[in-house]
């Protein structure tokens, strides 16, 4: 029997990030999960959840808060950690080359590297850890090699089937001596695509039909015993209070075929909609009060460059979202 899910808001006390808005869609309902806001020490909330039998989730917008969970798996006994993430994180004081400014290290807290001069503790062993999904050339790939822990950047995921990673993470934690797995899911891992919200996306990151097969072979190992995902993070206007929903509309003819009361769920008339499409505007007017698109040719240049050039950045959405609003209000 399936354990009962608890998501536990790690969004901190004024939540302004996907949890409540999850809830509020039925999510909770169709899993038959409960929800609860995080609340003083953190891996003393999940280790009890973990003590009554129960599946924690942390959803959280940072890596810090959702490791910091981490801490009661490693403590009772031998623990494994998947980490699911677009980035190494592997930043500490020791490493064999700078890392640029910014870098996170969050993975190497969890595995007892230190940072700033503390080190997490307890933590995971490097020989129980495996790190799914960072950049090929992601700065610590190299020192990161010459550790315990199992490697699947991106681009072998391209070079191997999927099979041989599942192969690979089935060795890795269907083992006697590991007790209990932790899922760590860094949302900038999936491809934009799928999901744009994220504050450091990777191009070409997992497609749905790459992760399901990860998470499952995880599962099947009967041994998780809790799941943090980060990294979403649309805060340029969730800082000004305001609660945006983003809806991919593959297919106007599919969405024109629903039933009104359905599309009427995904786009409720009383909400303002401002759509966005790296191409023309034509069409969206049935659909969305406004558009960010691209009414003009091309322009010869690196991409990221002419999609700053021509409007599709995430500022120039949120300034377009709050003219909207502001002319709606008007």
């Amino acid at each position: 029997m399936p354990k009962p899910l608890v998501i536990i808001d790690g969004s901190g006390p004024d939540p302004k990030f996907v949890p409540a808005e999850l809830s509020r869609l039925g999510l909770n309902e169709r899993l038959g999960a409960t929800s609860t806001q995080a609340a003083g020490d953190l891996a003393t909330q999940v280790a009890s959840l973990i003590a009554e039998d129960k599946l924690p989730i942390v959803i959280a917008p940072a890596c810090d808060v959702s490791v910091a969970a981490t801490k009661a798996v490693a403590g009772p006994g031998r623990a494994g950690l998947a980490y699911i993430d677009g980035h190494s994180d592997f930043r500490h004081d020791a490493n064999l080359l700078p890392l640029r400014t910014g870098a996170r290290s969050d993975l190497a807290r969890a595995v007892g590297r230190a940072v700033d001069g503390t080190t997490l503790s307890p933590h995971f062993r490097d020989a129980d850890t495996a790190t799914v999904g960072f950049k090929r050339d992601d700065e610590a790939f190299l020192e990161l090699r010459k550790t315990e822990i199992l490697l699947w950047p991106m681009y072998w995921l391209y070079e191997h089937s999927r099979l041989d990673l599942e192969a690979s993470l089935k060795r890795r934690f269907d083992r006697a001596e590991l007790e209990a797995i932790w899922i760590h899911l860094d949302l900038d891992a999936l491809d934009p695509k799928l999901l744009p919200g994220v504050e450091t996306p990777i191009d070409d990151g997992l497609s749905a039909e790459e992760l399901v097969p990860i998470l499952r072979t995880l599962l099947a190992t009967g041994k998780v015993v809790g799941m943090s995902v980060s990294n979403l993070t649309p805060e340029l206007l969730a800082d000004e209070g305001l609660a945006v929903r983003v809806v991919s509309m593959p297919c106007w003819e599919d969405f024109d075929a629903q039933e009104e009361e359905y599309q009427a769920s995904v786009l409720p008339g009383a909400v303002p909609t401002l759509a966005v499409e790296a191409g023309v505007s034509f069409g969206w007017d049935r659909w969305a009060d406004d558009s960010v698109s691209i009414d003009r040719f091309g322009a010869s240049a690196p991409g990221s460059l002419v999609l700053a050039e021509l409007g599709m950045t995430p500022e120039h959405v949120a300034e377009r979202a709050r003219a909207l609003l502001a002319e709606i209000d008007d």
